[in-house]
């Protein structure tokens, strides 16, 4: 009756593409209670087989596959220890490439010592990308590991369309691009200094640049707002660089400088006093600095030179002492300089590059980085600030409206995976209020839903030659290899 007192349960969930590759868990005791994940053949459709200690064994029909398991204090050894491993192990053709654990309390849940501090890891190896997200719940819900294993992809576009090729003489737009949502918001190293050494008073001035139900669950003290923060604007963890080796193709930056009244509290105790300069914004909290964001994309796309960037900017005005100009001319500075400093093999397309070039000639003409501003685009979205994605079946009726409503004057379908948080969500306010991951919280059980119905439908819901990008949370390997997988079969049937 009591269970939730002795027991924590932990949702073990894996995304495998590749019969090569294996992930097995374990919880306490750690050489009896192992659940091991194989997928049964190279075809999707045939599913993950799961193979338990006792040799029982299930089958799922996709690349996902989850289970439950308990970590339970009979379990435990010691009279006063309460906490023990939740282990994943991930293999290559059966040699073991990771292996990762974390201590969770039976009692409370709460995560003791272990190698899964982070939120979302990423491992990037000669023939595997493994990467987890681990979701520390705050209350008798279950924890959530989620494991995505699959092959390395950062030169995935030049393997679906190689140069040269009959299939690369069709446009760009027969593309599917992975994104990663919010891409530059993977530290809050700005916020940090911002918030963490002001005082109360400067804290509480800054109180109404906040929105409403954040103003009556923050603190004004630096700490607890820096991990506020964390947990409603952090959506990502790994760098640009591991995301453009990982298959993101496509990134949409929010660029501004910091809110002045923000800059003044900064600059109270910074020292040395913090940039004046552009950065990555997700609503008023700043994320990456901007001015190094085109030397990681330059670079990667000097190493792979079959590889084609999308970036879509848009000029946040967070601060009322730039414009939209001064900005603009900041960005492509930055931009030239990259260029310049990785060679002048790479060249800048723009928008109308896009809407009528194939790629043989994108490439060709170097044009391997297109820029465009949000002002000149016509998008097919229907996320908008009222959006209230509070389901994965809601996030499936946006895609099915995307694609009823698809223009031949779109330049691109953009597709939105994650969830929101709204202020009426009084179930994740509550948790928000917990301090419990928002963000990070619904995705493993979500993305089974939502980029699965991608999978399925993205060959033959949306128009094959116009331009599709899937964007996400806590980017992963799922994401990237349905984008992968569309592109392979929108290119052969052109």
């Amino acid at each position: 009756m009591f269970d939730f007192i002795t027991k924590k349960n932990v949702h073990v969930s894996v995304w495998i593409n590749g019969p090569e590759y294996s992930v097995a868990f374990t919880v306490p005791p750690n050489d009896k209670d192992r659940r091991t994940f194989k997928p049964i053949e190279w075809s999707w459709a045939g599913g993950v087989l799961e193979t338990l200690s006792s040799g029982e064994t299930k089958k799922s029909d996709s690349p996902w596959a989850s289970d439950m398991m308990v970590v339970d204090n009979a379990n435990i050894p010691g009279t006063f220890n309460s906490s023990g491993p939740v282990e994943f192990f991930a293999f290559v053709n059966g040699k073991q490439v990771r292996h990762e654990w974390q201590d969770v309390n039976s009692r409370t849940g709460g995560f003791g010592s272990g190698t899964m501090d982070r939120v979302q890891s990423t491992l990037i190896g000669p023939d595997y990308v493994v990467q987890y997200t681990f979701h520390e719940s705050r209350n008798f819900t279950p924890h959530h590991l989620y494991v995505t294993l699959a092959p390395p992809r950062a030169g995935w576009m030049g393997s679906v369309a190689k140069q040269g090729s009959p299939g690369a003489n069709n446009p760009l737009g027969c593309f599917v691009l992975p994104a990663a949502h919010n891409c530059g918001m993977y530290t809050i190293d700005t916020v940090k200094r911002i918030f963490q050494a002001a005082d109360a008073a400067s804290i509480s001035g800054l109180l109404p640049l906040l929105p409403s139900f954040w103003k009556l669950l923050a603190l004004p003290i630096g700490s607890i707002v820096s991990e506020t923060i964390r947990l409603t604007s952090v959506n990502q963890a790994d760098s640009i660089t591991t995301q453009l080796h990982m298959g993101v193709r496509y990134f949409e930056l929010r660029a501004s400088k910091i809110n002045p009244a923000m800059m003044r509290v900064a600059n109270l105790s910074s020292d040395p006093p913090l940039a004046d300069t552009l950065y990555f914004h997700h609503n008023v909290f700043p994320g990456m600095p901007l001015d190094g964001f085109y030397d990681e994309v330059v670079a990667f796309l000097a190493q792979w030179p079959e590889e084609i960037v999308v970036v879509y900017t848009e000029i946040s005005q967070w601060s009322g002492e730039h414009d939209a100009v001064g900005a603009k001319t900041q960005l492509e500075t930055w931009r030239s300089n990259a260029l310049s400093a990785h060679g002048s093999t790479i060249a800048v397309g723009t928008l109308q590059d896009l809407r009528t070039l194939t790629v043989n000639q994108l490439r060709t003409a170097g044009k391997r980085l297109i820029c465009a501003y949000k002002d000149e685009c016509n998008l097919n979205s229907q996320f908008a600030s009222e959006r209230h994605a509070d389901t994965p079946e809601a996030i499936v009726k946006e895609f099915e409206l995307t694609a009823a409503q698809q223009q031949p004057s779109d330049d691109w379908a953009l597709l939105q995976c994650q969830a929101t948080l709204m202020e009426n969500d009084t179930s994740r306010i509550l948790a928000f209020a917990a301090r419990d991951n928002v963000l990070l919280k619904p995705k493993a059980s979500w993305d089974p839903v939502t980029v699965r119905w991608l999978q399925q439908n993205l060959t033959t819901r949306f128009v094959r030659s116009q331009l599709v990008v899937i964007m996400n949370d806590f980017f992963d390997m799922a994401t990237a290899d349905t984008a992968i997988q569309a592109s392979t079969l929108r290119f052969a049937a052109a």
